[in-house]
């Protein structure tokens, strides 16, 4: 078993380049030697000549990660060396389309080669059952990193148990730089703003006990102990915890800016030296306790919340005291103690006041809140930021009409005609064309056959209300609309076996999107900058209507990796992203959003890429076969002669140049990535990269 250290992963450190292949390439060797910053044997010395090793550091502190890597023996975090990769990965079956199975890379099992972590070691701020960090998922490696068969295997909210509040308090940018030399009164103030944000989290838990918090050298890390929500996550499941730990999360990041305003009320300079960053998810990663800071020669310490003292501490200042007050730090934070539901209780009753105040009771709150969130009448009380999440409605939006109005879409699926719904829906057969069958159903009323009873022995128990819409099941007492219908028609999830319930969230708008499919005239919601809750056009927003626009098409999409580890839908590249934008800007919705940098060499080569490519590339999102096809076009005349190829093509020579993401990398790493481009050919990279020709491009 390996860590995801395989070439074309994100870590490049283990990538083999021949270097008798040209000059351009012994060159391109000796400055990737040159551009390595650290490796695991790296040592860092301080202005009196002291030396550590960082491998010895953190295998000094061993203990302290042992602590830290568990709640109980049920429940476990997650790390990720040098932000270089989640995963382990072992090979499964060679010949496979996906021969690889990944899971996610727990910092328990980090243990076991602490001194391979180059310099910065992350932990994650939640906990999750065992078992739930042990689940694989099938890939391959590309070019441009993991390409998984279906989803990656990161645990997700319906996983968490251990989820405390989290702030990352960042201190701002060029005091960040300064760490180590800041001003006496800065130091004061930061004290006295750290204080404050550990007196907010301890006004929410109850106490100074239930709050930690660490120097992270940029800032300040501030923590809830995460083994508080653990009773939420032994009486909700699946779905419902989902919803409860999502709005914890937003709950808890609503109270903390509530507190933020407050506190810079109080000590104005909190304003100008500190940048609050309220992100906590369910993989949000930090710095651990004693880890090096990536460029600083510090190291992240514990802070006194009640006492806060604002010390820079050098990696060469650490010893035994140190390593062990770190030690006790991380089993304070990972004490399963904190799973009381005293504590739990007075969470929930500041968190959720109205529903608390309802019930008295944590479970009983957060059980009318769950139900709250998956019941509804029609849509009425639809959450109308999820239709990005509805991939029922992806197979038909071209031509359909776009709307910012979310009640327009209501005011669609509310007048629909409910007879033809009906009959692309769940009526088997109407009451009144089955022969010995008598429709009783009454004026303005049609019974139905249902297509799960269809030997019902009158037809009648069932039927559809024209005046008001409905589908009516009498044997039930249920009353819903077309939505339910449809989800109840598709089989949606558990809607055919549990289909007397309303629809709302997620599920109204899958049922939107199968009535869509069947050829309903419902309008698609597209909010933008204006309409939004945020201060431009959502970027599902933006897709969505560039589809419906017909500028794009799903070949222009592709799957993007995210900070926390997941994935999003994003455009291929710059060009296509301007040319969506524009056509929705035109059609009169302001995105708020400023053009991709894509000058004229970039666009002169991504308008003949196709062109260059062999059947079965993807040179648009493929940097290796990118690089090939501009390499092709460059050679064939088809772009000016020194043309800067897109940034998607350097990648692979800047993994060779630099260790930093090649999307990252400083103006020098870029322009000897281009020359190292412009003394290249096509063969010569094909064959350095791994890219398989098949002739299917121009040569």
């Amino acid at each position: 078993m390996t860590t995801d250290t395989t070439p074309g992963s994100n870590n490049t450190n283990d990538r083999n380049i021949s270097t008798d292949t040209s000059e351009s390439l012994r060159e391109w060797t000796a400055a990737r030697n040159k551009a390595q910053r650290v490796s695991a044997d790296v040592v860092v010395e301080d202005g009196d000549g002291m030396a550590t090793s960082v491998a010895d550091h953190y295998e000094q502190c061993r203990g302290v990660y042992e602590e830290l890597a568990t709640i109980g023996d049920e429940y476990e975090t997650l790390a990720v060396p040098d932000n270089t990769t989640w995963y382990v990965s072992e090979q499964s079956d060679p010949e496979a389309e996906y021969p690889w199975e990944a899971r996610p890379l727990p910092l328990r099992e980090t243990l076991r080669a602490l001194g391979d972590t180059d310099r910065v070691l992350y932990a994650v701020t939640s906990y999750k059952p065992c078992n739930t960090v042990r689940q694989t998922a099938p890939h391959r490696y590309g070019d441009n990193g993991i390409k998984w068969a279906e989803s990656n295997p990161l645990p997700g909210y319906e996983n968490l148990a251990g989820f405390g509040l989290f702030v990352d308090l960042d201190l701002s940018d060029d005091l960040k730089a300064q760490r180590g030399e800041l001003d006496a009164d800065i130091v004061s103030s930061m004290e006295a703003v750290i204080e404050a944000y550990c007196d907010a989290v301890a006004d929410l838990y109850g106490g100074h006990k239930h709050v930690y918090a660490l120097d992270s050298v940029g800032g300040v890390y501030v923590f809830g102990a995460p083994a508080v929500t653990i009773p939420i996550s032994e009486h909700f499941d699946g779905r419902d915890r989902e919803l409860v730990m999502k709005a914890f999360r937003e709950r808890s990041n609503e109270y903390l800016q509530i507190k933020q305003d407050e506190i810079e009320a109080t000590i104005p300079a909190a304003t100008n030296i500190t940048d609050p960053d309220y992100c906590q998810n369910v993989n949000r990663q930090y710095k651990a306790p004693l880890a090096l800071h990536k460029d600083h020669d510090a190291v992240v310490t514990p802070i006194d919340t009640q006492d806060a003292t604002y010390d820079y501490t050098p990696l060469t200042a650490v010893d035994d005291t140190l390593v062990d007050r770190a030690k006790d730090w991380a089993a304070g934070l990972t004490s399963l103690n904190y799973a009381d539901e005293s504590v739990t209780d007075r969470l929930v009753q500041q968190l959720w006041p109205d529903y608390y105040g309802e019930h008295s009771d944590w479970r009983a709150a957060l059980k009318a809140f769950v139900d709250d969130e998956l019941s509804g009448s029609d849509g009425d009380s639809v959450d109308v930021r999820t239709e990005d999440d509805d991939s029922s409605s992806d197979d038909r939006v071209a031509g359909v009409r776009l709307t910012r109005d979310f009640e327009d879409v209501k005011r669609a699926v509310g007048n629909l005609d409910i007879e033809r719904v009906a009959e692309k829906t769940i009526a088997y057969e109407w009451t009144d064309s089955k022969t010995g069958f008598t429709d009783r159903s009454g004026s303005g009323k049609r019974a139905f056959i249902p297509v799960w009873g269809t030997d019902a022995n009158s037809g009648n128990a069932n039927f559809i209300d024209k005046n008001e819409g409905t589908w009516v099941d009498s044997s039930e007492s249920h009353q819903a609309g077309p939505v339910e219908m449809a989800l109840v028609a598709e089989k949606e999830e558990n809607w055919y076996r549990d289909r007397y319930r309303h629809a709302r969230g997620i599920d109204w708008w899958c049922g939107v999107g199968i009535l869509r499919n069947k050829g309903f005239e419902i309008p698609v919601y597209c909010p933008d900058a204006k309409t939004a809750d945020g201060d431009k056009m959502p970027l599902w927003s933006f897709i969505k209507a560039a589809r419906v626009l017909g500028v794009i098409d799903e070949d222009d999409l592709v799957e993007r990796e995210s900070e926390d580890g997941g994935t999003y839908t994003g455009f291929c590249n710059a060009v296509t992203y301007n040319r969506a934008l524009a056509a929705v800007e035109d059609a009169g919705f302001n995105t708020n959003r400023e053009p991709a940098d894509a000058d004229e060499d970039t666009a002169a080569y991504e308008s003949v890429l196709g062109e260059y490519a062999d059947d079965g590339w993807e040179p648009w999102t493929e940097p290796a076969q990118c690089l090939v096809a501009c390499l092709r076009a460059r050679d064939d005349g088809a772009v000016a002669e020194g043309a800067e190829p897109p940034r998607l093509a350097l990648h692979p020579i800047i993994k060779i140049i630099s260790d930093e993401d090649p999307s990252e990398v400083s103006a020098g790493v870029v322009e000897l990535a281009v020359d190292t481009f412009q003394e290249l050919d096509a063969a010569e990279a094909a064959q350095e990269f791994g890219v398989p020709t098949n002739g299917g491009g121009r040569v």
